[in-house]
């Protein structure tokens, strides 16, 4: 399959519809309204992107592997299970529950987060890992609580859209939770089901995406939310990642000077977003760059990426060129 691949590893489509001087399709268009205007990308769409153009365009197109599998107890799962016990554990504008409290009612929260996004779960064939989840459940519940009763953090909303504009590219998003804290700031938090580790190394290099476009549909919102109002009037947002395995709030620089949260020093996605421009300008021309051999080991080690895109799609792989030298 490799040796049928261009060597310079770029696809470049529908070039024979156009002229030497114009550009092939604009990818970024495939997904469109009725009226032909893109559709928002969101923050994971726009990571994808980051490591793998070519897994990004297959999202775009839909074209999944839909071989049947039987249900499995995935990351996805637990992270949504998780996220779903957080905002019902801790509701917005409510006084953050004492522990004896805490402790009693989350048994019924996590039966209820599983019904709801994964029924199978109920089964008693899934009693072990029920009873795992639900120990999970526990220490990440007390956790967060003490982290809101140390910091005097108040829950002003769960679950709150996002969108607005980046480089003229609509971007829409989720944020999990948002606090407020007693010097004014606001904490946009978003949980993670992981260790603090991997994220602090991306933040540290300055491959954090999430962020920076978090802070662009803040900036240049195109609808109104309780987020955009509180900017609106002079609010300073701080963006946290909050993960629960090891109970750390990471924020970006903004962030310095809080109790119980790691601030970074300087700009967390300053080598994202100029790779991201790039790659933007390479796909709404229609070039889609392939990933080689030891990309996934390259983005660990200089970007601190997990490369998750590279991962579940066969075509990716069918896609994948062996290293230059190799080659």
């Amino acid at each position: 399959m490799t040796d049928k691949l261009p060597e310079d590893g770029i696809l470049r489509l529908n070039r024979s519809l156009g002229t030497p001087d114009k550009p092939g399709i604009d990818l970024l268009r495939i997904r469109h309204d009725d009226a032909g205007r893109m559709l928002p990308q969101s923050p994971s769409r726009l990571e994808t992107l980051l490591v793998s153009p070519f897994a990004w365009l297959l999202d775009e197109l839909d074209a999944k592997d839909r071989t049947w599998a039987p249900e499995t107890l995935d990351v996805m799962t637990l992270g949504t299970i998780i996220h779903q016990v957080l905002e019902d554990a801790f509701p917005e504008n409510a006084a953050t529950p004492e522990i004896d409290a805490l402790e009693a009612a989350l048994p019924d929260i996590l039966d209820a987060a599983i019904k709801k996004h994964a029924r199978w779960l109920s089964g008693a064939s899934w009693a072990t890992e029920r009873q795992s989840l639900l120990g999970e459940a526990l220490e990440v519940a007390r956790t967060w609580a003490g982290f809101l009763n140390e910091t005097g953090a108040v829950i002003l909303h769960n679950e709150v859209n996002l969108a607005g504009d980046h480089g003229g590219l609509l971007v829409h998003g989720k944020a999990d939770c948002l606090l407020q804290l007693p010097d004014g700031r606001i904490l946009v938090v978003d949980h993670k089901r992981s260790g603090a580790g991997n994220r602090r190394d991306r933040m540290s290099k300055g491959w954090d995406l999430q962020v920076a476009l978090y802070r662009a549909m803040l900036e240049r919102p195109n609808e109104e939310t309780a987020l955009t109002r509180l900017v609106e009037d002079g609010a300073q947002i701080v963006t946290a990642y909050h993960t629960t395995r090891d109970a750390t709030v990471l924020a970006d620089e903004l962030g310095a000077g809080l109790v119980r949260v790691e601030a970074a020093s300087k700009d967390v996605s300053e080598n994202a977003m100029s790779q991201l421009a790039a790659a933007i300008a390479e796909v709404g021309a229609g070039t889609v760059r392939l990933n080689r051999e030891g990309d996934a080991k390259r983005f660990e080690k200089e970007r601190g990426i997990k490369a998750y895109a590279l991962e579940g799609n066969p075509l990716v792989a069918a896609f994948t060129l062996p290293e230059e030298d190799e080659a």
